[in-house]
């Protein structure tokens, strides 16, 4: 067929010139792609004979993984919970994860990121936990779940080693001794109970104190029913005032101003304390029932303690839990709040 003639019929037929451009371009696109495709497949699961990502060979290896799991919809790496299970099982070890992390040059990895108490953690401290266990940020609604409903930031997760666990519980308890030593020595109870709920006591308490003290020169102390109330042994009423002392500052006026304000923050005290220690463990805000009640629990205080360390670490307050941050009275965590936690954590 002469060109005119060809031209002639193209004129005439308008959509068969678009089907032989589209079936072009078509015809184009296969041949293109066929080059990434290897002309034989493995043999066996076992036994590869030839590269099957001939056609991503001058990419990096990593990048040809990435376009072939795009291209071609299969997996060029295990799932992570097949490598953590390998981990469990020995097959990777944290040494390996080391040399692996240096052979691809990451910066900073022996940078301190956390240091505190004597010790301290490095980068690659984080990113090898980070590859073992998994710690990624969740959405709020989850954060909630798991928190609330399913009770996670009260235990120790189920995937630790015996020993990761044995020594986290070991460093609790050791921890809850000498809390607890300390109280009516150089701590008060509203000390304990702040850093165990993450709540700001001691700004209500001296609020408290300011807003009740009378000024008179007659007031007539009744401390030793809420000493009483706390579960303060008599032997350490003394020392306990000079606790109290401490957070009111430089005290001045007479014997009885000073009496006053001891007395007010022990009757706030006590009654914050115990509607805190009941709200958020269950027990009586007494010195003896809180030392009970974690040493029956040690994991739940070993979880509590970290999750109330890394808040302070963070600079977050608890939106998740039984008391509001401002007022510390009763409180469902609202949306609004868990999102805020969750953006900051993240």
């Amino acid at each position: 067929m002469s060109q005119s003639n060809a031209a002639h019929d193209s004129h005439d037929h308008p959509g068969e010139g678009a089907a032989l451009d589209v079936r072009a371009d078509l015809h184009h696109q296969v041949e293109h792609f066929c080059h990434m495709l290897s002309e034989q497949g493995p043999m066996s699961i076992t036994f590869v004979h030839n590269n099957t990502l001939l056609g991503l060979q001058k990419s990096h290896f990593e990048v040809a993984i990435k376009e072939a799991e795009r291209f071609l919809g299969g997996r060029g790496y295990l799932t992570s919970e097949a490598y953590r299970s390998h981990f469990s099982k020995g097959r990777i070890t944290l040494e390996g994860l080391e040399r692996a992390l240096r052979e691809r040059k990451v910066e900073g990895l022996d940078d301190t990121v956390v240091a505190g108490n004597g010790q301290s953690v490095s980068k690659l401290q984080v990113l090898q936990a980070h590859l073992v266990y998994g710690i990624d940020a969740m959405a709020p609604a989850d954060l909630r779940f798991r928190a609330l409903e399913r009770g996670e930031t009260q235990r120790l997760r189920e995937d630790l080693s015996a020993e990761t666990r044995k020594r986290l519980l070991a460093a609790a308890a050791k921890d809850l001794a000498t809390r607890l030593e300390a109280i009516g020595r150089s701590r008060t109870m509203s000390d304990w109970l702040q850093e165990l709920t993450g709540l700001d006591l001691r700004r209500t308490l001296l609020a408290s104190v300011n807003g009740h003290l009378s000024g008179s020169n007659s007031f007539a102390a009744a401390v030793e029913p809420n000493l009483r109330a706390l579960g303060i042994p008599e032997a350490q009423w003394r020392t306990y005032f000079d606790c109290i002392d401490s957070h009111l500052g430089p005290l001045q006026g007479s014997d009885s101003q000073r009496a006053e304000k001891r007395e007010i923050w022990l009757r706030e005290e006590a009654a914050l304390v115990g509607s805190l220690a009941q709200r958020h463990f269950g027990v009586a805000g007494t010195l003896q029932a809180l030392g009970n009640h974690f040493r029956e629990q040690p994991e739940r205080y070993a979880a509590l303690t970290l999750w109330r360390g890394t808040q302070r670490l963070l600079g977050i307050g608890d939106a998740l839990g039984a008391s509001d941050v401002s007022h510390l009275q009763d409180r469902n965590p609202d949306a609004t709040d868990v999102d805020a936690l969750s953006a900051k954590i993240q």
